[in-house]
């Protein structure tokens, strides 16, 4: 991934294990918030706000056993992300995703 001039290198391995099934998502988990929002806000100046519509079907969503992290969020996002090297993740997951379309709805 390139930004501004910095470069970011990042591995993916995935391990599934045999019979496991994705799980139901429970309402108030964080994963059901995470793929299950359809809405989305856009800043374009002070002034100007769009809100746009996300649509895709309900993913299904994948126990993580074991995941590492290991980015320097101060050099690649700015030093107000350094406090994040480091740090254990809130939470993980991992989801089969889908195409989605966006609809741009309205401005605010």
């Amino acid at each position: 991934m390139h930004i501004a001039g910095k470069t970011s290198e990042y591995c993916t391995v995935w391990q599934p294990y045999p019979g496991i099934s994705h799980s139901t998502l429970l309402r108030a988990s964080k994963e059901h918030f995470i793929t299950e929002h359809y809405w989305g806000y856009i800043k374009i100046n002070e002034r100007i706000s769009y809100e746009y519509e996300i649509r895709h079907p309900q993913w299904q969503c994948y126990p993580v056993v074991a995941a590492d992290v290991a980015v320097d969020f101060g050099q690649f996002y700015g030093a107000d992300f350094a406090v994040l090297n480091g740090a254990e993740p809130d939470s993980v997951m991992s989801a089969n995703g889908s195409e989605i379309t966006t609809v741009w709805y309205r401005v605010l």
